[in-house]
């Protein structure tokens, strides 16, 4: 069953396929470019989604087309289990705005989404999440116009280095080390959903349905390096991890940080800060003067105050759309569970 929309008069829509790569990426830089001055992603990065085992083209995915046949639209869904938080993503091109294809590809969105009502608990609340730079106001009016509304903040935070990082200071049997991915990589998901148990919006993902998409994301990403993830180790388990990866699309020269967390029993020990330090000093050593990481503006585990302790800023910002779905019991993590009051426990 596929989604019904309507298009304006001249337009036409497909899924995408793999050879539309290219005009996507330059679809999405072009809407980049008006809103934050700098390019989004490239063909590489389009592809690696596209083939991760949750995407499936031909359902989650859509092209609006002129009458050249030029990508003029994209809107896309990501949709995993178990299927009670939808990202939608949508790009209208900045000289095509005003025809009504936004519209369209939020139509078209909300009615894919209603097909994963079949697939969540019959109890859940599902909901469709966007993601819009705070710069495209147009686009925001859209959706809150359209039944969306703005729900949340997050950050591009930023670091930049003319001299080396601070040392990081591990607390007292703790053992940091690079990742082994043959020997360590389903434990550092077990770590990892741990973890994000305590942020704001996480679903629990089956075991099965995370290893594959991190193994994809590891096997095509190229900017993954596991030389630049690390462990810290009390004994024989993880209490934390870092994980880096070199440049972005935006600047090639930007180091990132990809991960951090804590698991709750090591938290407040200053643990985070040291795997924050630690990651500084990893990219720092490969040439990279300039570090950024994202993070939700109001984390529960009070990870933007530890990364403003450390130095970064705030670099850019997103504003987070929801469209309510179905009403039900909620699978999105909304407090710390036991530790409502807890404010500082990524530390």
């Amino acid at each position: 069953m596929k989604p019904n929309f309507s298009l304006p008069p001249a337009f036409t829509s497909r899924p995408a396929t793999l050879a539309d790569a290219e005009a996507v990426a330059s679809l999405l830089n072009r809407c980049s470019m008006e809103w934050v001055g700098a390019p989004e992603t490239s063909a590489q990065d389009i592809l690696s989604f596209w083939t991760n085992p949750m995407m499936n083209l031909e359902r989650d995915t859509l092209l609006i087309l002129d009458e050249d046949q030029q990508v003029v639209a994209y809107g896309e869904m990501y949709d995993s289990p178990p299927h009670v938080r939808l990202y939608l993503y949508g790009r209208v091109h900045p000289e095509w705005k005003g025809k009504g294809l936004g519209t369209a590809l939020i139509q078209w969105g909300l009615a894919r989404a209603a097909l994963a009502l079949e697939s969540a608990p019959a109890e859940a609340r599902v909901v469709v999440h966007q993601y819009l730079p705070s710069q495209a106001v147009d686009g925001a009016q859209l959706l809150e116009r359209s039944g969306f509304r703005h729900i949340r903040n997050s950050y591009q935070m930023r670091i930049e280095f003319n001299t080396p990082p601070q040392p990081a200071i591990f607390p007292e049997g703790i053992q940091v080390r690079p990742v082994n991915l043959e020997q360590d990589l389903e434990a550092l998901i077990h770590a990892h959903k741990q973890t994000f148990k305590d942020h704001w919006g996480y679903v629990e993902t089956p075991m099965e349905e995370a290893l594959k998409d991190w193994r994809h994301w590891i096997e095509t990403d190229p900017h993954v390096d596991p030389a630049l993830w690390f462990v810290a180790m009390n004994g024989g388990e993880i209490a934390g991890y870092c994980l880096c990866s070199t440049g972005t699309e935006e600047d090639p020269q930007l180091g990132w940080i990809n991960l951090l967390g804590v698991r709750r029993e090591w938290r407040k020990h200053g643990l985070g800060l040291a795997l924050l330090l630690h990651g500084f000093h990893a990219l720092y050593q490969r040439g990279f003067y300039r570090i950024g990481l994202g993070v939700d503006a109001s984390n529960l585990t009070g990870a933007t105050r530890l990364y403003q302790r450390a130095g970064m800023h705030v670099h850019r910002e997103y504003h987070l759309f929801e469209y309510e779905m179905r009403p039900g019991k909620d699978y999105l993590t909304q407090t710390i569970e036991g530790h409502e009051h807890e404010k500082a426990a990524a530390e």
